[in-house]
């Protein structure tokens, strides 16, 4: 199953708009990355470019945290359907290549694979506070082992 995460930071009252009356039970089931890893399902993170960001880094920022641009609390929505960091990193490296039937080259950094990875500033298996997530900057992009940008 494809999912993109950044359509909640859009905001879920948009969802709730669309609704028809009776209906609202029906937003328990927005972008439930949780419970279908934990049905033992694949997911695939896409970005829907451009009508929303193509940023890996918020796709990980809206799964792990989950909060909606128009949250006036500043709590998640769901929390419960709130993944890990590594699990979306999978959901936008190795289950993504698995899911376009690519994962014989793609996907994951080993010999006889495209070199395609990002390198960041920080570790964000270690570092992934809202905050750390915002400041995270892209050191160096390599696509098919060529440099695309860098800082150094």
């Amino acid at each position: 199953m494809c999912i993109n995460p950044t359509h909640l930071l859009s905001g879920v009252e948009e969802f709730r708009e669309l609704l028809r009356p009776g209906d609202e039970g029906e937003m328990r089931n927005l972008y439930r990355c949780r419970s279908i890893l934990d049905a033992g399902l694949t997911v695939s993170f896409g970005s829907d470019w451009p009508i929303m960001s193509a940023s890996p880094l918020i796709a990980i920022k809206s799964a792990v945290h989950r909060i909606p641009r128009d949250s006036k609390s500043g709590k998640p929505f769901l929390p419960e359907e709130r993944i890990t960091v590594e699990q979306a990193l999978r959901c936008l490296t190795v289950n993504a290549a698995k899911m376009n039937g690519t994962s014989e080259y793609l996907g994951k950094i080993r010999p006889g694979f495209f070199a395609d990875f990002t390198i960041l500033d920080r570790n964000l298996l270690l570092n992934h506070k809202m905050k750390d997530l915002d400041n995270t900057k892209v050191l160096m992009t390599v696509m098919d082992g060529k440099i695309k940008n860098s800082v150094f």
